[in-house]
């Protein structure tokens, strides 16, 4: 069975997945997944402006770790601090502002993100005694201390789509469900013909959704974002001169 822009997302990236993506953006299709667009692109190793974050604002951010706290605390339930009872504070920068992740009975992530290590942080922005924070967040592991430098080398050379998002469905969920959906879609019908498309010096709707999702460089971002938009006045006055045509007839 081919996958084309009517097919369940379900069927593609699981039921999980599917309804996690139809609670928080009313996404069901592969379709409606490939025109859910970046909202922004994070340039070649830019980071996210943290001083300009917002609260109650979803956020996704590029950041290093500046110093990791533990502090025992003992449960609202009753219980004896210590054990897994531990908050755990990360404070990350990207040079404008600091972060502060908060984290209870993780005490593992105290060894994923040791000082230094570069990652990307999703969550709500709130804030708890004067500071901007981000309650358990969701973290792109970055293993070893080799791999995550590996993993920086990586970012400054790439181009990271930020999508819209929520609590439910971070921006790389966003990204990696995408991925997902280009590797195993089919061949798809162009509602823009050849003709016109040469004539205006526009890409295939293949090229554009790769590009918009996936670019290389921020011309191709750029360049299919124009196309995706000619398509949309193309496809409704294709529509209108059929149906005043239609009319006309009758």
């Amino acid at each position: 069975m081919g996958v084309g822009p009517r097919t369940r997302l379900a069927n593609v990236v699981g039921a999980r997945t599917a309804n996690a993506f139809e609670r928080s953006f009313d996404v069901t299709t592969v379709g409606d997944l490939l025109r859910h667009y970046p909202r922004r692109l994070a340039e070649r190793g830019s980071l996210t402006d943290l001083a300009a974050l917002r609260v109650d604002e979803h956020v996704t951010v590029l950041a290093r770790v500046v110093h990791v706290k533990e502090y025992p605390f003992r449960p609202k339930g009753g219980g004896r601090p210590g054990g897994k009872n531990v908050r755990t504070e990360v404070v990350v920068t990207d040079g404008t502002g600091e972060l502060v992740l908060t984290f209870f009975r993780q005490p593992w992530i105290a060894q994923r993100l040791r000082p230094g290590t570069l990652g990307m942080f999703a969550g709500k922005v709130g804030e708890f005694r004067g500071r901007k924070q981000l309650l358990h967040p969701e973290i792109r592991p970055t293993g070893s201390e080799e791999e995550a430098r590996d993993q920086a080398e990586e970012y400054a050379g790439t181009i990271v789509p930020i999508y819209p998002a929520t609590q439910a469905v971070s921006s790389w969920t966003v990204e990696k469900t995408v991925a997902i959906v280009l590797d195993a879609l089919d061949e798809l019908d162009d509602p823009v013909p050849e003709p016109v498309r040469r004539r205006r010096g526009l890409v295939d709707l293949r090229t554009a959704y790769e590009d918009v999702h996936r670019p290389r460089e921020l011309e191709d971002y750029r360049r299919a974002l124009e196309r995706l938009k000619y398509e949309e006045a193309f496809v409704l006055q294709t529509t209108l001169a059929v149906r005043r045509h239609a009319l006309s007839s009758a």
